[in-house]
Parts: C-alpha cells; sequence; structure tokens
C-alpha cells in the first residue's frame, strides 16, 4: 500500500491548519492543553504545563512515524489558535482516530463540525484510509452530535477506557463518499 502524507499545510473556507510540528503555536497550544474547560472531555482532563509539553511532542512523533497527525488550526491571518484537529492512532483501535477541540471563545459557532469535515477530507481523500474511528465521552452530547452529523455511527455506547466511559464511533471510507455523493445529488 502507498504511503501518503498529509499535507503540512491546508487553507479551507475560514481558518488554517499547520502541523503540529510548526511550534511557534507550541506555547498557545499548551494553554489550550492546560484549560481545564476544555480538556474536561479530552485525554485525562486538563494537563500540567510539562504534560502538555510532553502531548505536543508526542503529536510531532506522530506525524514522524505516520505522516499524519495534529494540527493547529489558526484564523486566515494565522494571528489566532481557534483548537486542534487530530487524525491519530493509539491502541484503542486498529484505525486511525479522529479527534478535534474548539477554544473557548470560538465554541457555539459551528467550528467543530467543521474541523470534523477537515479532518474526514483528509483521512478518506488525501490519506486514503479505509476507516476512521472516534470516540466521544457518554455525556460529551455536543461532541456526540458532531460525530453523528458528520456521518460516523456509534458502534458502542458503553465503552469503558481509563476509567471514563466512551461512545465508540465508526466511519468507513465508502460511507463517506456515499454521503458526498447525496449532498452533491440534493
Amino acid at each position: 500500500m502507498l504511503l501518503r502524507k498529509a499535507p503540512e499545510k491546508l487553507n479551507i473556507d475560514s481558518f488554517k491548519l499547520l502541523t503540529c510540528c510548526d511550534q511557534t503555536w507550541w506555547n498557545p497550544a499548551s494553554k489550550l492543553l492546560e484549560n481545564p474547560k476544555i480538556m474536561r472531555w479530552v485525554l485525562a482532563g486538563a494537563l500540567s504545563p510539562e504534560q502538555a509539553q510532553n502531548e505536543l511532542q508526542q503529536w510531532q512523533k506522530q506525524w514522524q512515524k505516520y505522516g499524519y497527525g495534529n494540527y493547529f488550526v489558526t484564523d486566515k491571518q494565522e494571528k489566532t489558535l481557534l483548537g486542534f484537529v487530530k487524525i491519530y492512532n493509539s491502541d484503542r483501535s486498529p484505525f486511525p482516530q479522529l479527534g478535534y477541540a474548539v477554544d473557548n471563545p470560538y465554541q457555539g459557532r459551528g467550528l467543530g463540525t467543521k474541523f470534523a469535515e477537515t479532518a474526514l477530507y483528509i483521512a478518506f481523500e488525501i490519506l486514503n484510509q479505509t476507516q476512521l474511528s472516534a470516540y466521544a465521552r457518554v455525556q460529551n452530547h455536543p461532541s456526540r452530535r458532531i460525530l453523528e452529523k458528520v456521518g460516523f455511527r456509534c458502534d458502542n455506547d458503553n465503552l469503558l477506557f481509563e476509567n471514563r466511559d466512551y461512545c465508540q464511533y465508526s466511519l468507513t471510507q465508502e460511507r463517506y463518499f456515499q454521503m458526498l455523493e447525496i449532498r452533491q445529488a440534493s
């Protein structure tokens, strides 16, 4: 199988994606990872400054190993960090996984959905992945709505992982392209 590499920079309608290898954004990203309001649903919660730096280093290693990974999402002028988008691998699934977070001031504007749609585009249309997994905490209803809105199906809504309750989602490349055809036909 031909290994495809994700673009290091991607312009979307209302924002830009920059790889986590761009250390210009590590300080604002670290603050996001340390924020308990953002991180209550992600990982094990808010990280210490040292843990946040270690997490960013892991993101960089993901890129080096797989040719894809986490993106910093900025405004079009690359002045403000809006959040992050992740296409990553972990022991939870044999398939790459999708993740995202939107910083507090930008929540409620549909950015979570746009971030997820952008990750699907990268994973299925650029990287040619056959399937993606996603995980959302059972009580994280906004994130679960986003996953379902972009086409994910809940496979298990009672999964315990590291003593936290999750819903496990999946989306195949075939279903993704079927959804695109339906949208284009409408």
